[in-house]
């Protein structure tokens, strides 16, 4: 932490940073999914913004988790590094190139380490997203070509059991657990809990003030077409596995601390899951514009002013919802009242 060497700039210059890495990662992620796009890059940059801000309003605890630089490493840096890593994954798939040289190998492992010691929900999420991959490629390829796999999966698993064990981990659990022995039904209750509150909470999280739908809507219609080799996806294989993924996500989320303490996570651990289901609806929406079915009835809709109001309909809705959200009126309140302004003098002050 700068501000520990009394580097008040370097401080904040480090949460800058870390924050406008999200919109790099959503360009990125852009440009390897929709090659086919005619965008330019203001375009791309313009809704990669859009994402980033999009995210912000939905995120469960904005001051823990952006703003302060220990909640912003541990729950923050971890979507952007992991936007990143899906970027790159989505981009071999889409040009169906599967090889990786060792190079490669070693960047993966770096990002992997860097995603995996930040939080609990990101040890499972990689580790899951490692069989995906392993599983992905076993289809295609049977066993060939497939050590590489089995590798990166291993590092996962490694990684993340040593990340999940760490005396700081213990300790915290301890905590929690001293003096108790649990028996089979505690456990069996709290992983139901998990379940049914992991997922009530990862799919209100779409429907929240409609800001993940609506923009995954809006940014669908107009990437038409855009996106290469997703034409052909059945709307039940779509939605099947949309729904299991964003279930996946929300048990994967509150698993850990339902596990290890007992009780639901706190807003800002939250935060993952918040992301990986805004990813999962913003993709699954754009698939379902690239089905043949759905192109051939805009091809029928030539009235492009039809499309456009929609278009403008959409946006209105979601600036409204937007102007309406507790993080944009919390920002809008520290503002105003001057606290963000007597915020940063106590922090200098606090420093020297």
């Amino acid at each position: 932490n700068p501000a520990t060497f009394g580097y008040i700039h370097h401080f904040y210059l480090t949460l800058f940073f870390l924050m406008a890495l999200l919109p790099v990662s959503f360009y990125f992620l852009l440009k390897q999914i929709f090659p086919k796009s005619e965008w330019s890059r203001m375009e791309y940059s313009l809704w990669a913004l859009i994402f980033s801000t999009i995210f912000f309003e939905v995120t469960p605890n904005l001051s823990e988790s952006n703003y302060w630089l220990a909640g912003a490493a541990t729950y923050f840096a971890p979507c952007v590094l992991f936007n990143f890593y899906l970027a790159i994954w989505l981009g071999k798939i889409q040009k169906r190139d599967w090889a990786i040289s060792f190079y490669e190998l070693i960047f993966f492992i770096v990002i992997l380490f860097c995603i995996e010691t930040s939080n609990e929900t990101f040890i499972l999420v990689s580790v899951v997203f490692q069989i995906f991959l392993l599983l992905f490629a076993y289809f295609h390829f049977g066993n060939r070509s497939l050590r590489f796999f089995w590798v990166l999966l291993f590092v996962a698993v490694v990684v993340g059991f040593f990340s999940f064990s760490s005396p700081g981990n213990r300790g915290r659990f301890a905590h929690y657990q001293q003096n108790q022995v649990l028996s089979w039904m505690v456990w069996m209750k709290r992983i139901v809990q998990a379940l049914e509150e992991g997922t009530l909470a990862a799919w209100s999280k779409i429907f929240e003030r409609n800001l993940i739908f609506l923009t995954s809507l809006l940014a669908a219609i107009r990437l038409r077409g855009a996106m290469v080799f997703t034409h052909r996806i059945s709307f039940k294989s779509l939605f099947l596995v949309s729904g299991g993924l964003i279930t996946l996500v929300g048990v994967i989320s509150f698993l850990p601390s339902y596990l290890a303490t007992g009780v639901a996570p706190l807003s800002r651990t939250q935060t993952g899951m918040t992301f990986l289901v805004f990813l999962v609806a913003l993709l699954t929406i754009m698939i379902f514009f690239q089905n043949e079915r759905v192109l051939r009835f805009f091809m029928i809709s030539r009235n492009h002013r039809i499309l456009l109001f929609v278009e403008i309909m959409i946006s209105l809705l979601l600036i409204m919802n937007m102007l309406r959200a507790p993080n944009y009126r919390l920002a809008k309140r520290d503002l105003q009242s001057g606290m963000a302004q007597r915020y940063f003098r106590e922090i200098g002050v606090w420093i020297d």
